[in-house]
């Protein structure tokens, strides 16, 4: 897009340290400096007048020069199409179906396992090439084209594009004839198409709470990948032994199915396109750019998003091992899925669905962390401020900070507070 249109000089929102547009780009606002000018050369105005001044003042912006959409910005801090100020209902059932449709999207890799045996001993094919159905769902890795899509058309088209098509393969898998040819392709395609929710989920997130509220939400929807290969086994499993391999399938399939009118229920959170979609409503003319300016910023969106995070990756030491740590984890994770089998049906000989009980441990521990880190961020990064502390200033809640904050400067916490954050952070 055009790099040098200008932007609207306007106030600072303390919430999202934005820059906000003038009220009077709403048809509904009048010119209160046209009307105050009036007043104060006539002494008085009638309503007639207000009302001609507001009707001229709408046809000014509705008839005048086309608004660059970058401009357009929230009528104030209290905005209430602002995702920030919506009810805590409204934000929490967001980031709860966000977090349930991550659920789905990784249960359909440990979904898979469950049918191994039985596609090891009625096609005739080796365990390997039974077990690269899991593999190949795992290298659909499309998050980081999912995450600028999103910015560009919105959290939600996303959402609702993603998880059907996706749907559609992995009914493949379960309708196919079991020849690995066809499964590992449809595979593959089921997960390319599934993951951009993990992507997504967090910048919407991110659209909704505040700096000190998001640890809260962002630990629950981290839990949701991590969860979602751990209740696989045990449903997949019972499910495989009573009624055969294709219910692997099929289970994801029915909770695709279920999540998917919560999605479609769910608000836009991205601020671009809820702000575009209310210029229409009134009636502001937007600035339209040419396919060959959207294409442009599409193109150069993808390739920063894709290649910014490989130039991390060489040149960032902290980005490069706390990657290797996160590969670690999941690599453990994922060889559960391979060690459970053989250690619980091979040495303690037990059946398919009983074998898959023993991931119910994992979960166990992954709440007890997601409790402990809670606890630690409620407590220590982000306590609540003493009674009689000094609410921030103006000045202090528009610059940026390097420090955690809940909306108060608390003057008893020393300098060593900063240092324990670190730690606690790294732990």
């Amino acid at each position: 897009m055009p790099s040098s249109l200008t932007k609207t000089e306007s106030n600072s929102d303390p919430r999202t340290n934005i820059q906000q547009v003038p009220k009077a780009l709403d048809k509904n606002v009048t010119n209160s400096g046209n009307l105050d000018s009036t007043s104060s050369s006539t002494g008085s105005i009638t309503e007639d007048e207000k009302r001609s001044e507001s009707n001229a003042d709408s046809n000014n912006i509705t008839g005048g020069e086309p608004i660059d959409p970058r401009d357009l910005d929230w009528d104030g801090p209290d905005d209430p199409d602002n995702p920030h100020n919506w009810s805590s209902l409204k934000k929490w059932y967001t980031t709860m179906t966000s977090a349930f449709l991550c659920l789905v999207v990784t249960m359909g890799s440990s979904l898979y396992v469950s049918s191994v045996p039985e596609l090891v001993e009625r096609y005739h094919v080796s365990q390997t090439l039974a077990l690269a159905g899991l593999t190949f769902y795992l290298l659909g890795l499309s998050t980081v084209i999912g995450a600028p899509l999103s910015e560009v058309f919105g959290r939600k088209p996303v959402y609702l594009f993603s998880l059907p098509v996706s749907m559609l393969f992995t009914m493949g898998v379960g309708l196919s004839n079991g020849h690995m040819r066809i499964i590992l392709p449809l595979r593959f395609l089921s997960g390319v198409f599934a993951s951009p929710a993990l992507s997504v989920g967090s910048g919407t997130i991110l659209d909704i709470f505040d700096v000190d509220q998001v640890s809260v939400a962002m630990t629950y929807f981290v839990l949701s990948p991590f969860l979602g290969p751990v209740l696989s086994p045990i449903m997949a499993g019972f499910a495989t032994e009573a009624k055969g391999w294709r219910w692997s399938e099929w289970i994801q399939l029915i909770a695709g199915g279920l999540i998917l009118p919560f999605i479609a229920l769910m608000p836009e959170t991205h601020k671009g396109i809820i702000l575009r979609k209310r210029a229409k409503k009134r009636n502001i003319a937007l600035k339209k750019f040419s396919r060959e300016a959207q294409k442009e910023f599409l193109k150069t969106t993808v390739t920063i998003t894709i290649l910014r995070p490989l130039k991390m990756l060489v040149v960032e030491p902290i980005v490069f091992v706390f990657s290797v740590y996160v590969a670690f984890i999941f690599a453990i994770l994922f060889g559960f899925f391979e060690a459970y089998a053989v250690i619980y049906r091979g040495v303690y000989h037990m059946s398919m669905g009983i074998s898959g009980l023993p991931f119910i441990g994992i979960g166990v521990g992954l709440w007890i962390g997601a409790f402990f880190y809670l606890y630690i961020d409620r407590k220590y990064l982000f306590p609540k401020p003493p009674a009689g502390t000094q609410p921030l200033t103006e000045k202090e809640r528009t610059s940026k900070r390097t420090t955690p904050y809940r909306g108060a400067r608390d003057a008893e916490t020393g300098e060593l507070l900063p240092v324990v954050q670190k730690i606690l952070c790294l732990l």
